[in-house]
């Protein structure tokens, strides 16, 4: 058995120094992180320290909806979900949404009215209207209700989000195909 050498001892890290160093490589510490990867960890702070817009969903069509939602909920907290007009409205006055998304034929309450009684009752929102009506009396009505965004059913997958961020920045998305 051969004896360890003690001519130049280097002593092993006690476990609070352990433990220390452990603390600063997961936290990040930019010494120990390569600058790069610290740009992306604090990015990634930043994005999750800012509260996501909060979303509403009304959809009659419950695939339809279960889409809607899926597209949605990369991008933004989706805080609920309605299939008619009269639940909109009860739903928009307990979550106080920043944006609402609803189509217009909404059972009970269409959804064009079920906004109308919304502007009365609660703060701002938003509202976009995800449609298959292309037609311009519809497209009027909506934005004489304030709606800054309106998109067609058939389009949503490629224009449904940039109409939600525009109407979050306050400029209005009316999908450029909707009128004939």
């Amino acid at each position: 058995m051969v004896a360890p050498d003690h001519s130049n001892p280097r002593p092993f890290p006690s476990s609070n120094t352990l433990q220390l160093l452990l603390e600063i490589v997961l936290s990040g510490h930019p010494d120990l992180v390569p600058f790069a990867t610290w740009r992306t960890i604090c990015a990634s702070k930043r994005r999750r320290s800012l509260p996501q817009p909060r979303i509403l969903v009304a959809e009659s069509y419950p695939a339809l909806l279960e889409a809607t939602i899926a597209l949605l909920k990369f991008h933004f907290d989706v805080v609920g979900s309605v299939a008619d007009g009269v639940a909109l409205v009860e739903e928009a006055r307990r979550l106080c949404p920043d944006v609402i998304v609803s189509e217009i034929s909404l059972p009970l309450l269409n959804g064009i009215d079920a906004v109308h009684q919304l502007r009365e009752s609660i703060s701002p929102f938003r509202i976009v209207f995800l449609t298959v009506h292309a037609e311009q009396e519809f497209i009027n009505a909506c934005v004489a209700e304030g709606a800054l965004g309106y998109v067609l059913k058939s389009q949503m997958k490629a224009h449904l989000i940039p109409a939600v961020q525009a109407v979050l920045a306050g400029t209005s998305y009316i999908y450029p195909f909707a009128a004939k």
